[in-house]
This record gives C-alpha cells, sequence and structure tokens, in this order.
C-alpha cells in the first residue's frame, strides 16, 4: 500500500497550525515540517503529533525549505499544505482512497477560500463563507528524485513533474484556506512580501512569465496599473519562448485586465486570441474577451454593434461552460458563474431579448443575491418585456448614488405613462453621472431617455 507524507514548511504558526494537523491524522504516515526561524510554540506543536521537525533559517526562498522537506520525506506520495489550510473532513476518505490506487503522478485540489476566520468548514465547501470560486493546485504528487519545487514565490512541483511527463488529473480532494482573509494578510504583510519576491525572481528568472503574471496582478490589486502595465509588456515579449509545459495564462489575464482598464478592447481580444493559439483559451480569458467584445460593441457603428454582441454572448457562454471543470489558473472572480451570467444579461437587453436577460439576471442573482448590478439588470429586463409596475417595485431599493437606478426609474415611469415622474427620475439620474454608470450600455438608453422627454 502506498505511504502518504505530509510536507510542510511553517514559521510562528501556533495559532493554526495544531486544526492543520489534526484535520490529517489517520490519513497520512508521516509529517515532514521544516521551521523557518519560529519563536512560539510552532516547533513543540508539530512534534506533538509526531512530526519530523527541520530546523532551516528563512533566507527569502519558499522552494529551497519546500525541497528539504521533500528530501526528507519517505512516502510515495507527497500531500502539500500549510498552516493556515485544512484537509475537509467529508475529504479524508478519497484521500486515502485515491492515493491507494496509485495512477497518477500530479494531482490538482480544490482549495476553497474562507471568508472569515471563524467560518465553518462545511459553509465554506457550500460557498456561503467562501471568497470566490475554488481554485485548482497542484497539491498531490508522486515522489521521486527529479520532482522539485521551483520559484523563490508561487513555487511548484508542477513544471518538474511535467518535464518527466507524469500524468495529471484533478482530484476531488478539498482543502479549506484560511489565511486568505484580509486580516490575515495585512497582519502577515503578504502583500508587501508578494512584490518584493516577486521582483527578485523576475531578477533570478527574467525569461520566465510566470513571475511575471504574478507580478503583474499583484500590482493591479493594489491599483499600480501604470507599473503593472510595464511588467505585463516585458513578460509579454518572451510568451512564445517559453517550454511547452509553462502557462501562459496568468500573464494574460493580467495583460487583458490591465488593456480594460485603460480603454483597450482590441488588446485585451488579440492577447486571449493569442493565448489560444499558444496554449488555449480559459474561462478567465473567455470572459475578459466577452467583456473587451462588449466595450467595443458599445463604440462601433450601429450595423457592426449586433455582430460583437452576438460574439460577446459566445464567449460568456464558453466562459460559463467551464463551471463544473477543474481549472487550475482560476483568476477572474466569478468568470465561470455569477460574472459570466451578469454581463450575458446585459449583453440579451442590448440585444432586445429580455426574456432570456431575466434568465440570466437570475442566475448571477442565485449566486449572489445582493450584487447591485444583477440586481440592476434584472429589473431593467422585466421593464424591456413591459412590465413598467413590476421593474419599478425592483428598483424600489436600488436607487442609490448611481445614475442607473434613476435612469431605469425614469424610463419606467414613462413606460406607465408618468411623464412628470419620469422627468424628475430623469434629473436624479443626471445628477448622477458624475459618479458613472455601472454598466456602460446605459449610456445609450440615457440618450433615448433624454430624447423621449424632450419630443
Amino acid at each position: 500500500m502506498p505511504r502518504l507524507s505530509l510536507c510542510m514548511i511553517a514559521r510562528n504558526e501556533a495559532e493554526m497550525l495544531g486544526d492543520c494537523l489534526r484535520s490529517v491524522q489517520g490519513v497520512v504516515d508521516e509529517i515532514v515540517l521544516v521551521d523557518t526561524g519560529s519563536t512560539d510554540a510552532t516547533v513543540s506543536i508539530a512534534e506533538s503529533f509526531g512530526a519530523h521537525v527541520i530546523h532551516r533559517p528563512w533566507d527569502d526562498d519558499f522552494a529551497a525549505p519546500r525541497n528539504e522537506a521533500l528530501k526528507a520525506a519517505t512516502g510515495d506520495y507527497v500531500l502539500q499544505l500549510d498552516a493556515d489550510e485544512r484537509l475537509a473532513a467529508s475529504s479524508v476518505k478519497t484521500l486515502r482512497r485515491v492515493v491507494n490506487r496509485a495512477d497518477f503522478d500530479l494531482a490538482v485540489l480544490p482549495l476553497h477560500n474562507a471568508n472569515s476566520r471563524i467560518a465553518a468548514e462545511a459553509q465554506v465547501l457550500s460557498g456561503i463563507a467562501r471568497m470566490g470560486e475554488p481554485i485548482h493546485l497542484p497539491r498531490l504528487f508522486r515522489r521521486t528524485e527529479a520532482t522539485v519545487y521551483r520559484g523563490v514565490i508561487h513555487e511548484s512541483v508542477a513544471e518538474s513533474i511535467a518535464e518527466q511527463r507524469g500524468k495529471l488529473t484533478a482530484l476531488p480532494v478539498d482543502i479549506v484556506h484560511y489565511g486568505a482573509v484580509h486580516e490575515v494578510r495585512i497582519a502577515r504583510s503578504k502583500d508587501d512580501r508578494n512584490l518584493r519576491l516577486l521582483r527578485k525572481r523576475i531578477a533570478d528568472e527574467p525569461t520566465n512569465i510566470v513571475a511575471y503574471g504574478y507580478l503583474a496582478l499583484e500590482l493591479l490589486n493594489a491599483g499600480e496599473n501604470d507599473e503593472a502595465g510595464q511588467v505585463i509588456e516585458a513578460g509579454w515579449r518572451h510568451i512564445a519562448d517559453q517550454p511547452r509545459f509553462r502557462s501562459i495564462q496568468r500573464l494574460a489575464v493580467a495583460r487583458a485586465v490591465h488593456a480594460l482598464s485603460v480603454g483597450r478592447p482590441d488588446v485585451a481580444v488579440e492577447t486571449a486570441e493569442r493565448a489560444a493559439e499558444l496554449e488555449s483559451m480559459g474561462p478567465d480569458l473567455l470572459h475578459l474577451k466577452g467583456c473587451a467584445l462588449e466595450l467595443a460593441a458599445l463604440r462601433a457603428v450601429p450595423e457592426a454593434r449586433r455582430r460583437l454582441l452576438e460574439d460577446a454572448i459566445a464567449a460568456q457562454e464558453a466562459a460559463a461552460a467551464f463551471a463544473d471543470k477543474p481549472v487550475t489558473e482560476r483568476l477572474v472572480s466569478g468568470s465561470t458563474s455569477w460574472a459570466a451570467h451578469r454581463r450575458r444579461a446585459a449583453l440579451l437587453i442590448m440585444l432586445g431579448r429580455p426574456r432570456e436577460a431575466m434568465t440570466a439576471a437570475q442566475a448571477a442573482l442565485d449566486e449572489r443575491p445582493d450584487d447591485l448590478e444583477s440586481r440592476l439588470l434584472l429589473a431593467e429586463a422585466v421593464l424591456d418585456s413591459g412590465e413598467a409596475a413590476r421593474s419599478l417595485h425592483l428598483l424600489e431599493t436600488l436607487l442609490v448614488d448611481r445614475p442607473d437606478g434613476w435612469l431605469l426609474a425614469g424610463a419606467a415611469a414613462l413606460l406607465a405613462g408618468g411623464r412628470s415622474d419620469a422627468t424628475i427620475f430623469f434629473g436624479k439620474a443626471r445628477s448622477h453621472l458624475a459618479q458613472g454608470f455601472i454598466s456602460a450600455h446605459r449610456r445609450l438608453r440615457f440618450a433615448d431617455l433624454a430624447r423621449a422627454l424632450a419630443a
């Protein structure tokens, strides 16, 4: 029967380590933990669970201590967990069963980011207390001498296993992660550390686009768009020179996101299509391509608009088709679910198909009941289906300090015959124009309503 080793690295993880190790009791055959300089009870907690603890000074390199753990491990397979993660109780039997089967070299496992330090495991797994969709990460693999971690940060064994032409699979072994919570990241200065180490990784590996992609997304999340653009283009110059096993998805997503943020839908579409030529177009890029085509449609002459809108719908539908498939690079929240449904609703409204738009908007609301834009889209689709009174009822709680709700209320009031109310609502919409529309297509509706009230 194959043996399973849990390999970890840790420093000052006394608060969370015990729960992590309890979650694998009776599942793993050994625990190997490399401590990188703890000053709390991390080591004694690990030893109380029977762990083999190795001491190694921290030197700004995540791969080095992980490889140290691999060298000390004796199992046939290795499970990688961090101290702020747990093996889901519902996955214990599954993990042991798949290891006993031993017919793969690398497995990606779904990781669920909890939205609270105290969130119940079942609620995280169900999505009620989860941040975004599950992320599928390479965390279970066959141990060989040639299998090593690479990268001073965002380290992974995936490339070394790909070089060995190992068999990749996806397994339903759930991991719950409590370290993505905002207060935890701030307390541990994770964001600053990540930026520093990613810049170091690029300096060490100037032609490896993986680090460029990670750094670009970190900068975009931090609002550093100009520097992100420079990093993206520096990395993009190397995309055609990457080995076949190295994914370009992360950098391509960063480039498409940046292009949309600066109003360049043509660059976002070109990026997605270039990625498809070299590798594939995953759900994130399909979703972003759909968003770019939507933006291009709003700028196009009426004769070209319909074709662009239809192409955008096709892209969003293709993204949503990935909903039940394991995707390693899931980088855009909702790209296979609520965000794709929401954009489809907007596109269907623009194409004059309100009944279908209602269904799409409701699908988005089923996953995010309080999402303002999805609620506005549902009210807008109801309006376009001719139900003015119902639309006004839906809009009652959506009249906020943005023009969208007021504009739709004006259009609904006019449809119901209340011209004076429509004029008042339109005036309120105009007073909020400086805040911008939540959905850009409403600029066209604003112009239509202005003409109708002036007639």
